[in-house]
């Protein structure tokens, strides 16, 4: 099978050529939109002048050359803002909004007021939306969903986990609705709503919540009952989003060719679909998400993103990292591949010292021009500290070059090598980096980028040294056959680390690997399967991109089946799938790639969800966590190709995520003593009540109303006694089962104890951990694991007023190495207990 078809989502951002330093909160996407607009309007008409392939989708009422771009029927682009505000400044300002999260935002500009958002308050930066395009039987038993299931096929019994009452939502290439895979018995649907972003008919219309507007994507809702009726006119024709749909919820009963029913069941059969036939822009993915939990309502959900950019700077700031922070919350939980380039030379690296010149070869095969200009791209990034001092200076095969640039400067030359641009200007507002961007392209018909071997020469201009990361993050270069041609790094700059892709990247977001469960099938062309590379059940899949993060912090998340994975066919695939893909029932197929591996764990979130319907991804992440399998393939975990380990999905789908205690203290406000508590994780159902007592040891008697919900709590004893200054909190959780935190002790003047977060973490070797006294106090300073079970402890007994510091060498209570893991530090006094996490690697 070809790889690359089967490549997870990949977003596309272009850059900005200006004549001079720009200090500007737009991109270099938005500036070269700008730039070819303008050149668009200023060509003659007729003129051979085509707008950037790449950009169409992401500006409404194009021009031709020549064209005006005339007040009422003027350009309209469509934008990502990440904010400081929610939203309220450009609301202010008049301007159409979509999608409001408190830092981020899809907004939809004439050309002619773009500028006005360099002065917006509350607005950091402002992207362009990018264009993207898309990244069970066997599976099913290696991460023993069936357990979970209780069963092989319906009827399932009383408290199985399949997801009943959760919403699968997935944002992708849409869903084959006549599929029985996703019926009922009775054969009504199983699919709640579909809104079809590619319709470009006018009729139901779109979501009420998404009207046309300067939107470049409009589409139509379709409702259940719709479905029924037969009146969807929604077709997935790529069949990749009916695949992905298969194997998070596809009850499995479709069958034909004599073959038997429920062979190739999902991993939540009876959860509810919500499925966005999307548009495949970084606008259409945010909004997607947000219909989908507009659609679920009350009820909890999950999404699927087997999609995924190397664009951006590849440490969680992205626009989309950004963007799905706000839309991750209690019973909102959203999962994506972790990339399928983990064997591509797409990342190079180096550590420039003072004055140092190091060159990095980008390698292009043999290319053929496709018609037009402005269709042939190789998009670079390069990404350094803000601070620095680099130049960039790029040579072609026919030495044909351009630079050195400098920071704060760019320059464009059309050359019979093709048209190479370097910008040098933009720093990324949330981090302070600095972005810059090597394009090379087809500006002039008939000139791609020239094959062969292309210098990027990079110059350590100031003092210190400096880590440099570029990212090949797009190409659309192709041979005569219309393949995609390799543009990849070469030589000792190549680094596959740091691949994870967006929004996988993100904080909020649990990011999938992939790893192999088979090497071989029986298809309608008889048995077949790979006949090539390492192809190992256990093993991770070659393709799978690895982390951790450009910051450090470690990606993936978990690792899931994705090499060879029987799921769902859509019946509108064009063109049709070959005999070796479609399996012997004639209803399902085979594909791969982390994009098969996300919709494993998205299943296994269903299944999780059913039971805790207001997790959150925090509190589902510790569920996979604690029960991830590790062996001799996965090695010692969390490390950044495996994540935590193999999804257990019977076993996540029964972990209830005990109450995690994260402060709780006394303090005096007005002179009344304010009982204050935080929790990490909480199991819903659980309440609170404060409780005083004359001792530590007590006995103590409840003093306060009930608490219940994620907290933070704070309650202010209005009748102390001053006989009784200890407090506790109760806490019941929903089994009935009795926890207590505390006891706490009131002091009778208001003081402060702080815990600061140990140093370096995550930590190989040695850890420190240093906190402040502000009086002399009864230490008690511990090492917890996930469960709330003891590790080790490291400090027991009085310690003075100042500044303490501890180290934890990563050993247990008795000597002995303590496994890789997340950890909790606990510091306990007569007067507070505060914890925080820690992250142990080996």
């Amino acid at each position: 099978m070809n790889r690359r078809r089967l490549a997870p989502l990949l977003l596309v951002v272009p850059m900005l050529m200006s004549a001079a330093p720009r200090p500007s909160r737009l991109t270099h996407a938005v500036t070269y939109v700008e730039r070819s607009l303008a050149a668009m309007e200023q060509a003659k008409p007729g003129e051979d002048v085509d707008f950037p392939s790449i950009f169409r989708g992401a500006v409404t009422h194009l021009p031709g050359p020549g064209t005006p771009q005339a007040p009422g029927n003027e350009p309209i682009l469509s934008l990502v803002a990440i904010l400081t505000d929610g939203g309220a400044g450009l609301r202010a300002a008049g301007f159409e909004l979509g999608t409001v999260t408190r830092r981020a935002a899809t907004l939809y500009v004439p050309i002619s007021r773009l500028h006005e958002l360099e002065t917006v308050p509350g607005v950091l930066r402002v992207n362009m939306a990018m264009p993207v395009k898309p990244l069970l039987n066997i599976s099913k038993v290696d991460i023993d969903a069936e357990s979970a299931h209780g069963a092989t096929r319906p009827p399932y019994p009383p408290g199985a986990s399949t997801g009943k009452g959760v919403v699968a939502g997935l944002v992708d290439s849409g869903i084959d609705l006549d599929h029985e895979d996703f019926k009922h018995d009775d054969g009504t649907t199983r699919v709640l709503n579909v809104w079809d972003q590619n319709d470009p008919q006018t009729s139901p219309g779109p979501p009420s919540e998404f009207p046309c507007g300067g939107r470049s994507y409009c589409g139509n809702e379709w409702f259940a009952d719709q479905i029924n009726l037969g009146q969807s006119r929604q077709r997935d024709t790529n069949g990749h989003g009916t695949h992905v749909a298969g194997i998070t919820a596809a009850d499995g009963s479709a069958t034909s060719n004599g073959r038997p029913d429920y062979q190739y069941e999902g991993i939540a059969p009876e959860a509810d679909i919500v499925m966005v036939n999307t548009a495949f822009s970084s606008n259409a993915i945010i909004e997607g998400v947000d219909y989908i939990q507009k659609r679920a309502g009350s009820k909890a959900s999950v999404v699927n993103l087997s999609l995924g950019s190397q664009f951006g700077p590849h440490d969680g700031t992205s626009d989309l990292d950004i963007a799905m922070e706000g839309l991750s919350g209690p019973g909102r939980v959203l999962v994506a591949a972790a990339g399928n380039e983990g064997d591509l030379a797409i990342h190079a690296e180096w550590t420039l010292a003072t004055g140092e010149t190091k060159v990095f070869p980008l390698v292009l095969g043999a290319n053929a021009p496709q018609a037009g200009t402005n269709n042939d791209y190789v998009w670079c990034e390069a990404w350094y500290d803000g601070a620095a001092n680099l130049s960039f200076k790029v040579a072609s095969p026919n030495n044909k070059t351009v630079g050195p640039i400098g920071p704060g400067s760019n320059q464009e030359s059309n050359t019979t090598d093709g048209t190479i641009i370097i910008d040098n200007t933009i720093t990324n507002s949330v981090s302070g980096d600095r972005d810059a961007c090597v394009i090379l392209s087809d500006a002039v018909a008939s000139r791609p980028p020239r094959a062969g071997t292309w210098n990027v020469e990079v110059t350590n201009q100031g003092t210190g040294t400096v880590e440099i990361d570029l990212w090949m993050a797009l190409s659309t270069l192709v041979d005569n056959q219309g393949l995609s041609t390799d543009v990849v790094w070469s030589g000792d700059v190549v680094d596959f680390a740091e691949l994870v892709s967006s929004p996988a990247s993100s904080d909020s977001v649990i990011a999938v690997a992939a790893y192999v469960t088979r090497k071989s099938w029986n298809s309608l062309a008889g048995t077949v399967g790979y006949v090539s590379g390492d192809i190992q059940p256990g093993r991770i899949a070659s393709f799978s991109s690895l982390g951790p993060r450009r910051d450090g912090v470690m990606k993936p998340d978990i690792a899931a089946p994705g090499m060879g994975i029987a799921a769902t066919k859509s019946k509108d695939i064009a063109p049709a799938p070959t005999n070796q893909e479609i399996l012997q029932d004639g209803q399902h197929m085979i594909n791969q790639g982390t994009s098969m591996a996300s919709p494993h764990v998205a299943g296994t979130v269903a299944l999780i969800l059913q039971n805790n319907p207001t997790y959150s991804m925090r509190e589902v992440l510790t569920a996979l966590t604690a029960t991830a399998r590790t062996d001799g393939f996965t090695g010692s975990t969390p490390n950044a190709t495996w994540g935590v380990g193999k999804l257990d999905a019977g076993a996540a789908s029964g972990f209830v995520v005990p109450v995690r205690l994260l402060s709780l203290e006394v303090s005096r406000v007005d002179d009344l003593p304010v009982v204050r508590w935080t929790l990490s994780e909480n199991e819903p159902g659980t309440v609170f009540e404060v409780e005083r007592g004359a001792a530590a040891d007590g006995p103590f008697a409840r003093v306060s109303k009930v608490f219940a919900g994620l907290g933070p709590f704070a309650w202010t004893d209005r009748s102390p006694a001053a006989n009784e200054p200890w407090y506790r909190i109760r806490a019941t959780l929903r089994t009935g089962a009795v926890e207590f935190f505390g006891p706490v002790r009131a002091e009778p003047v208001a003081g402060g104890i702080r815990l600061w977060q140990n140093v370096p973490n995550p930590f190989t070797a040695t850890t420190r951990i240093a906190f402040i006294l502000d009086r002399r106090e009864e230490v008690l300073l511990e090492i917890l694991d996930v469960r709330g079970r003891l590790v080790h402890r490291l400090s027991r007994g009085p310690q003075e007023a100042g500044r303490h510091e501890v180290a934890w060498d990563g050993t247990g209570i008795d000597g002995r190495p303590a496994a890789a893991g997340v950890y909790f530090y606990r510091l306990t006094t007569p007067s507070v207990v505060r914890a925080k996490r820690l992250m142990l690697t080996r």
